[in-house]
């Protein structure tokens, strides 16, 4: 039993009594205000209504209140209570709903007075004891108070470290609604406030290495190309030459999430129930990118998201890292369709009968396939037995759509004995990470102008205005269109990569060299499949 409230905890004698609390519920990745109003009528007899297109999680409050209210010592209404969510058009869901009902209950018991609280919004999930439990999306309801200028946000403390990056906002945790209930009554100055190490000063750390592969120098190459200009790539090659390898290693050598993405990564994953205690604090104190690999059996709701409360995807929580998919052509077709949109568009946008939501989806799209089922097909000492019909039904799942928008296709072999045996050799991380980063300099200054930070996302347009090519590297090009067949969208592509390979050279103007390894990157679609 939580230590008796130092208030009053008798309900006033009211013939009837309104009050009003701002709270807040999601849409998408962002908050909308709510008004929660609080009716108390007397001389009716008991009754509990909740209108204003509440969900069961809404609906259920009811209880979750009852039992909190009571077992803090406070004396329960028992005439009619309504409950009004404002504005009554848009679906409520959550129990975020929970602190600000009790609360308005309260304040029309004048317990706590409506002046006190009309400036604050106020989230938070009820236990039957009357403490607070976390809820989903706390740093974008604090992003919304702090944009509608509230005075501050009340919300349970294990949320506090979620939202530490806007701690210059006046933002409240509490343990219990006695604590609300003292600190709008005056008895307590403040509540628990958002604390932690910046976000700034550590710089992100990973197990893994690239120094920890063997060999497979082409390859690291490739990945470096990929982190440098945010281009998706495709790896093929025999099982167990070094691909997953490659891939889990990507996020080491990617700039640290910058202060505008942290917010972005966070409130994703911030609304994600089956991720929030995985990851929690995993970007927004380490500034690690993410990095997604979900398994081939995965569906489409999964992947690009939804449900009848849409909830993000595969390919939102990748949002500014990776999304890795091992055996690419084990996936269903219809799942990998799904990615065409958000490749190109950079978001995803669900629709259902009462709203459509767009999440955001810009990732680096790295895949990994063997050359046929069984793996052998190029092996120089094993014997590939794979009929065409097996080549053919393998390949389908891939549609040419889809390849098309891969930047990089690499070929990965197996590595020799000798390769495997020596130490390693060529850049780690550390010094990869850093050309890199130098490159992604370039890229934000170049394009400082516009909303892209990075070579891979920019437009038709852009591309040949900020790619231009000298005469014998648009001869090359030419050439190779001719005789590869390739499409408008991969001649995009094939600019972009260019413009990528040139700025980590630290060279300003592309020149042939730069186009003919974007075309050694490109072309293996028309060998393999």
């Amino acid at each position: 039993m939580m230590d008796p409230p130092s208030v009053a905890l008798t309900l006033q004698e009211i013939s009837s009594m309104l009050s009003k609390v701002n709270s807040a519920t999601l849409h998408g990745i962002d908050a909308i205000p709510i008004e929660v109003q609080v009716d108390i009528a007397k001389g009716s007899l008991p009754s509990w209504q909740t209108v204003g297109l509440p969900e069961s999680s809404v609906r259920e409050s009811r209880d979750r209140v009852i039992a909190a209210i009571k077992n803090c010592g406070y004396s329960f209404p028992r005439y009619r209570i309504t409950i009004n969510l404002a504005p009554a058009n848009i679906k409520k869901a959550g129990t975020a709903f929970d602190l600000p009902i009790a609360l308005g209950l309260l304040v029309s018991g004048e317990i706590v007075t409506q002046e006190k609280i009309s400036s604050w919004l106020v989230v938070g999930e009820l236990s039957l004891d009357g403490s607070l439990k976390p809820i989903e999306g706390a740093l974008a309801m604090t992003l919304m108070a702090q944009e509608k200028k509230y005075k501050g946000i009340i919300l349970p403390q294990s949320n506090l470290r979620e939202v530490y990056l806007l701690r210059d906002y006046n933002i409240q945790g509490a343990h219990n609604i006695v604590e609300v209930v003292e600190y709008f009554t005056g008895h307590r100055l403040e509540l628990c406030l958002p604390s932690g190490e910046p976000s700034e000063e550590p710089p992100p750390s990973y197990p893994l290495d690239y120094q920890d592969i063997r060999g497979q120098d082409h390859a690291k190459r490739a990945m470096m190309i990929a982190a440098a200009g945010g281009h998706n790539l495709l790896m093929t090659g025999t099982p167990g030459a070094g691909k997953s390898m490659l891939a889990e290693r990507l996020p080491t050598i990617l700039p640290p999430l910058s202060f505008q993405e942290t917010l972005e990564t966070t409130k994703i994953y911030s609304i994600t129930p089956q991720t929030r205690t995985q990851n929690k604090n995993n970007f927004l104190l380490s500034r690690r990118r993410p990095f997604r690999a979900p398994h081939h059996t995965i569906s489409e709701v999964g992947l690009a998201g939804g449900r009848s409360h849409p909830r993000p995807g595969e390919v939102s929580l990748a949002h500014n890292g990776v999304l890795f998919l091992d055996e690419l052509a084990e996936f269903k077709r219809n799942v990998l369709e799904v990615l065409r949109q958000p490749m190109e568009n950079r978001e995803v946008t669900i629709v259902r009968s009462q709203a459509a939501v767009t999440f955001p989806a810009s990732f680096i799209l790295v895949a990994a396939m063997n050359p046929c089922p069984c793996g052998r097909r190029y092996s120089p000492k094993e014997e590939c037995y794979c009929t065409p019909g097996d080549l053919q039904r393998y390949f389908k799942k891939i549609s040419s759509p889809l390849l098309d928008r891969f930047d990089l296709h690499v070929p990965i072999t197996a590595v020799s004995y000798d390769k495997l045996h020596t130490p390693p050799l060529g850049d780690n991380s550390y010094t990869m990470g850093e050309k890199v980063l130098c490159a992604r300099k370039r890229q934000l200054t170049r394009l400082k102008e516009t909303p892209y930070s990075c070579n891979a996302q920019l437009p038709p347009r852009l591309t040949r205005e900020m790619c231009p090519l000298p005469p014998e590297g648009e001869a090359l090009l030419s050439r190779a269109i001719d005789s590869l067949g390739f499409s408008a969208r991969a001649y995009d592509r094939i600019l972009r990569v260019s413009r990528t390979i040139a700025d980590l050279e630290n060279i300003e103007k592309i020149n042939k060299e730069h186009v003919a390894e974007a075309i050694a990157l490109r072309h293996l679609d028309k060998i393999v499949f």
